[in-house]
């Protein structure tokens, strides 16, 4: 059980169900080690909350936590920001830059979307986690470290290792220990408490909105497949568009694209239509909303830019960028 003291400290879980409550008594046994943790689970689920929780009732507590998402850097810069350069390392470099891993030191790394490293940083980042050592890009020094590395992905590695797309010597090194969050789906004992705390998050003056018996039902009847994070945005525009302390319940699921795409396509009810078909129907109309701004596109699906590209390749939408008529179901 979180003892009285933790909750303190991490005051902004929030939970009801026994499968969160064992899970939170697994990451107080583990967070005074210094063992890798792996955390897997979809999208907004609460992985870097987890991962804040692990360090802060760690005894690094008091020293660096330093946050990398990986899917948001590309290749050429991956590298230089995991490890740091030397000076004219490469276009650009003026001066020596030290990296997260070594201002980590002491501390605790946290890499998000650890399966979009490129293989060609993997192997580099296993030695850091066996040797505990690296040479800045550009470098020859060999730089000692003392950290501890948290993972987290939303996405099955060893899929990724069967398609040689992750090292299968670095997944093993990653998975000493794994904490699986399950979806907000799976514990709707927590959507009605979790909404709750978001009101009184995002209230302001002092004012109180309270949730009626129907606006409890729909929020247990969606199904929330952006999880957590889409919950707190649904409740923050709830609130703005609250008035005289009600819920406006025609803002509650408007105005959110990933909601209003993801409704849209999957009330389609053809029979005939494959989950590749609507996976299809669905980016194209995120990107022709978006005008083909790709980081748009990704951060309304919630998936990384790389990802976004590779579908992008696989379903070849490029062919109705100009303008072309969608080949697709209209949703």
């Amino acid at each position: 059980m979180i003892t009285s003291d933790r909750k303190k400290i991490i005051p902004e879980f929030v939970t009801e169900t026994e499968i969160m409550k064992k899970l939170l008594q697994e990451v107080e046994i583990l967070a005074p080690t210094d063992a890798t943790v792996l955390i897997m689970g979809e999208t907004g689920v609460g992985k870097d909350v987890i991962a804040t929780m692990i360090h802060r009732i760690s005894k690094r507590s008091n020293k660096p936590f330093m946050r990398m998402n990986c899917a948001e850097l590309n290749e050429g810069v991956i590298e230089s920001e995991l490890f740091g350069h030397e000076r004219g390392a490469f276009t650009g470099a003026v001066t020596r830059k030290r990296g997260r891993l070594e201002i980590a030191d002491k501390g605790t790394l946290f890499l998000d979307e650890v399966g979009d490293i490129p293989l060609s940083t993997q192997k580099k980042l296993l030695r850091v986690l066996e040797q505990q050592e690296f040479e800045r890009v550009g470098g020859t020094e060999t730089i000692k470290i003392d950290v501890r590395v948290i993972a987290a992905t939303n996405r099955s590695l060893a899929l990724l290792v069967n398609h040689n797309e992750f090292r299968r010597d670095l997944f093993y090194r990653l998975n000493t220990i794994i904490i699986k969050l399950p979806p907000l789906r799976d514990r709707k004992k927590d959507i009605i408490p979790i909404s709750e705390h978001f009101l009184r998050e995002f209230s302001h003056n002092g004012s109180t909105i309270k949730m009626t018996k129907k606006i409890k039902d729909m929020l247990l009847s969606y199904t929330w497949p952006g999880n957590v994070r889409e919950l707190r945005s649904t409740i923050e525009r709830i609130v703005i568009y609250s008035r005289n302390g009600g819920i406006n319940t025609e803002k509650l699921f408007r105005n959110c694209d990933l909601i209003e795409e993801v409704d849209a396509t999957f009330s389609i009810e053809s029979p005939s239509l494959t989950l590749e078909d609507v996976e299809k129907s669905l980016l194209l109309k995120v990107l022709e909303n978006a005008m083909w701004n790709i980081q748009h596109s990704a951060r309304v699906l919630k998936i990384s830019r790389t990802t976004l590209y590779e579908k992008i390749k696989r379903y070849k939408l490029e062919s109705f960028k100009q303008g072309s008529k969608s080949p697709y179901p209209k949703a």
